[in-house]
């Protein structure tokens, strides 16, 4: 009778324990991005300006959001919904320059000794809303231009 242990590590698409771990490490000293982006629908022109502390990997989780109908932009979700998925595309309109680089296992939060992980944080995001701001009162995506409200 097979070892129920031998068999995990060799089941087809397994991954093992040191390769899970050497990914997940390489994976937290990725440098983070941080900045806006516009999401436009080709047919109509009309556009949405967000920003994010995560720009990576953001627009797969925007297209996920709006293909279960749950998107917080009620006026986009129906668009999406109206005329599908491949009318609309993703641009990262800018991105937050850094004096640091932020990686995703927070190392940056930890080593500052004046703050504490959470207001850096909070500063991160102040600082990537300041940058959106910008990027709406240059673009106005308002009416018939987008999906915000004034």
């Amino acid at each position: 009778m097979e070892n129920h242990a031998e068999n995990k590590k060799t089941m087809p698409g397994r991954v093992d324990k040191e390769k899970r771990k050497q990914l997940l490490s390489d994976y937290q000293e990725r440098e983070r991005q941080m900045g806006v982006y516009r999401i436009t629908n080709k047919r109509n022109g009309r556009i949405y300006v967000a920003a994010s502390t995560n720009m990576n990997g953001l627009w797969g989780k925007e297209q996920f959001i709006l293909s279960t109908g749950s998107h917080v932009n009620k006026e986009l979700q129906k668009e999406w919904n109206e005329y599908g998925g491949v009318s609309f595309e993703f641009e990262v309109l800018e991105l937050l320059k850094l004096e640091n680089k932020v990686t995703y296992d927070y190392h940056d939060v930890f080593r500052s000794e004046t703050q504490r992980p959470a207001d850096v944080a909070r500063s991160y995001s102040k600082e990537v809303e300041k940058l959106k701001e910008q990027w709406m009162l240059k673009l106005q995506p308002y009416g018939e231009q987008g999906y915000h409200k004034q």
